[in-house]
């Protein structure tokens, strides 16, 4: 019996389309940038600090792909932004990151149907939380999510930005285990990346299915289910209800 329902964020619950990493790179340093200087920290350059601030991120993540260890994004803007005459509290260090991360919010959308379906999980007495992997810090994911109305649905949200260690890495999935308060067993894990999401749940002894990107892609996999929507998820755990599909609302963009 399923208890619990973890899920992946990006791509799984939040939806991203025609993302340009690079191009968003630049878009959130330039919005950290102006900031600094209308705060009157004395930046250099623009091209300076892009550069800066793009060789300490890019080392970071490179050491994180070895050992499943996440980066620590907040703290190499700090760094940076207090050597260019920023105060060091986190109010303002927060306040500069979200301006770094501004860019992305326009690039995410809700399926129509997703927090009905959430509710229809929720209304069924079964857990759900989130466990994601990103270098983004949580506080800043959770304004994301409200602005999506998001947040009251997802009790439990385990970030490795907070915890240190990212997926497939045992010691994420073991935090929101025991943040939800289930058991592998008795716990479905839904995201969309094999490796980290299908293996790194199923190893631990957990259900799991694979939600495929956009809806598309190839549906043999390692996991236990296999759906194109969150809403898919209803015959998998209710599968002697007779199911409606439920109410669509209005997606955020």
């Amino acid at each position: 019996m399923v208890r619990a329902v973890l899920f992946d964020l990006g791509d799984t619950l939040l939806d991203f389309k025609d993302l340009n990493n690079g191009l968003l790179a630049k878009q959130g340093a330039e919005a950290g940038w102006e900031h600094l200087r209308a705060s009157g920290c004395p930046v250099p350059s623009l091209k300076k600090y892009r550069s800066a601030n793009f060789a300490s991120l890019r080392w970071a993540l490179i050491r994180s792909r070895f050992h499943y260890r996440e980066v620590d994004a907040l703290g190499i803007m700090r760094r940076h932004a207090v050597r260019w005459g920023a105060p060091d509290n986190d109010a303002f260090i927060y306040d500069l990151a979200w301006h770094w991360y501004l860019p992305v919010i326009p690039h995410g959308s809700i399926e129509p149907d997703l927090i009905a379906t959430l509710q229809r999980i929720k209304s069924e007495g079964i857990k759900i939380g989130v466990v994601s992997n990103t270098f983004i810090p949580g506080r800043l994911l959770d304004r994301h999510l409200e602005m999506m109305g998001l947040l009251e649905h997802l009790p439990v949200r385990i970030y490795s930005s907070d915890i240190g260690y990212r997926k497939p890495h045992p010691v994420i999935f073991y935090r929101a285990l025991a943040a939800i308060l289930t058991k592998p067993r008795e716990t479905l894990f839904v995201g969309d990346v094999v490796k980290n999401d299908i293996l790194g749940a199923g190893r631990l002894g957990m259900k799991t299915a694979l939600k495929l990107r956009n809806g598309n892609g190839q549906v043999d996999s390692p996991a236990d289910h296999t759906i194109r929507r969150i809403s898919d998820l209803l015959p998998i755990l209710f599968p002697k209800s007779v199911d409606r599909a439920p109410q669509s609302q209005a997606s955020h963009t």
